[in-house]
């Protein structure tokens, strides 16, 4: 819980892309500079042999920077966009889903009438060793087809969706969201953290022969859907790319 309660946007949150520290919060007292910043804590502490990485940027901005593009993926038509591509997805396997119930349950029905020959081949008084090794193996392989064909209908239940409900229920949690990204710092925190599926990537950049930066990220629509859908509808989604010069 102590970094979900600290008072700047991105400690614990973000990493330098050069040489993967961690970013860190700079007091006022930083330098003598006023205000307060983030930077790279490798090269404030071990130097540029580790991370020539020296670019510090206020806090604000690049907090702002953050929860603008985190509110941009948050945007209905997007979201909405993804749940129609992840949709398609979980339809394209309900489909292979189906070919492969198919295809079990013919095998199925191969089996038996294996089974029933073998029977009455030992029924004659056939070579019993082979015939009762090939139904033993026929049992055993029908017991494992039951199974699989038995988790593929479990499968196929829970997966069956109300895409409107799906939807409108999607729509007001991401308002929700961006709601709370405005509000105090430690609510955006934990948004933050329940979107992200690992750090934000900070880096130096230059153009025009200006320097700037560039932040990065990559996280999950999942939280948003928890408790409304299926784990099958995820989409994962991205920060876009910042320059500041």
């Amino acid at each position: 819980m102590r970094d979900i309660e600290s008072s700047s946007l991105l400690s614990g949150m973000a990493r330098c892309k050069h040489c993967t520290g961690p970013i860190e919060a700079l007091g006022r007292d930083y330098s003598r500079r006023q205000g307060r910043y983030y930077g790279c804590a490798y090269h404030r502490k071990r130097g540029t042999s580790i991370c020539h990485n020296a670019m510090r940027v206020q806090q604000d901005v690049l907090d702002q920077v953050v929860l603008k593009g985190l509110s941009d993926v948050l945007d209905e038509k997007l979201l909405e966009e993804a749940v129609e591509r992840a949709l398609e997805k979980l339809q394209l396997s309900q489909a292979q889903q189906q070919c492969r119930q198919a295809f079990i349950e013919r095998e199925l029905s191969l089996i038996e009438a294996s089974e029933k020959h073998l029977v009455d081949a030992i029924a004659r008084g056939d070579n019993m060793d082979p015939l009762l090794a090939r139904l033993k193996s026929e049992e055993s392989r029908k017991k494992d087809m039951r199974a699989e064909l038995n988790s593929l209908t479990r499968s196929a239940q829970d997966i069956e969706l109300d895409t409107v409900r799906l939807k409108r229920d999607l729509r007001s949690r991401a308002a929700d969201a961006k709601s709370l990204l405005q509000r105090q710092t430690s609510q955006a925190r934990q948004i933050l953290r329940k979107v992200l599926v690992k750090p934000l990537s900070y880096e130096v950049i230059e153009k025009n022969g200006k320097q700037g930066f560039r932040i990065t990220g990559e996280g999950s629509y999942l939280y948003l859907l928890n408790g409304i859908a299926s784990p099958y509808v995820v989409s994962p989604t991205g920060f876009e790319p910042v320059l500041l010069p």
